[in-house]
């Protein structure tokens, strides 16, 4: 009897046993996630380039250098162009005449002259001229390569006669010009209108102003200015150059 209530306990241990061990929550093996942690990615926006800036480009397969030069301090730039200026837009030498200079930037002035085909640098005169310095930048001299109308001046223009006309070593012409009507009593503001409309229309460069032959021979001749002390004080008028008149002194 005894051992049948001890077999029964026994029983009744082992039933309970199993009936704990069969509620309790097994144990979650951890995941490979949680066994390792996850690289963290950061997202970036993605980056907007600007295009790169494409360099104009300039035909300068029309034009040559044709000499190359220093004058003075100025560097003298003398272009042929292969097609004839007259139906070349001064646009485009003025493109082609700003990356001159910025090729030689480092000059403290240039001068860029354009001729036709067939013509010589410093023989014949340039047909265009553009100027540069760093205080100035890029300016035109002249450009007589567009057929134009002649405007009337807004003054009546003296008659007057060219005595003579040099080739200046920088490619412009100079010249000599005799206004008899004209005398040293002639005002500053007739002079300089005088002579901007006569260089113009002649195409000159530079000019000098004379109201006498004597003046003239006086300038050029010592023995002749040495037997004519006056005749120079008397018939100079003065010089006109890039737009502006030198009246002689006294």
């Amino acid at each position: 009897m005894i051992g049948r209530i001890v077999l029964t306990q026994l029983s009744l241990t082992l039933l309970a046993l199993l009936i704990i061990s069969g509620c309790s929550t097994p144990t979650e093996k951890p995941t490979q996630t949680q066994k390792q942690e996850q690289p963290t990615i950061q997202k970036t926006e993605p980056t907007t380039l600007e295009p790169p800036a494409i360099p104009v480009q300039t035909d300068n397969t029309q034009f040559k250098i044709a000499e190359r030069k220093m004058l003075n301090d100025a560097l003298i730039l003398s272009v042929i162009s292969e097609k004839n200026l007259n139906e070349v837009e001064q646009s485009i030498m003025k493109v082609e005449a700003e990356k001159l200079v910025a090729e030689n930037s480092d000059q403290y002035m240039i001068r860029v002259f354009f001729y036709n085909p067939g013509q010589t640098p410093g023989t014949d005169s340039p047909l265009c001229r553009f100027e540069w310095t760093k205080e100035q930048g890029l300016v035109l001299d002249f450009d007589k390569s567009i057929p134009r109308q002649k405007s009337k001046p807004s003054y009546k223009l003296p008659k007057y006669s060219i005595l003579d006309e040099v080739t200046l070593f920088s490619g412009g012409k100079y010249g000599d010009i005799l206004i008899t009507s004209f005398s040293r009593k002639t005002s500053l503001d007739e002079l300089k209108s005088a002579a901007k409309e006569i260089a113009r229309s002649e195409g000159f460069d530079e000019i000098s102003l004379y109201s006498t032959k004597e003046a003239f021979k006086a300038n050029f001749s010592s023995s002749y200015s040495e037997s004519h002390p006056n005749a120079l004080k008397n018939g100079y008028l003065g010089s006109y150059k890039d737009g502006v008149f030198t009246p002689p002194f006294e």
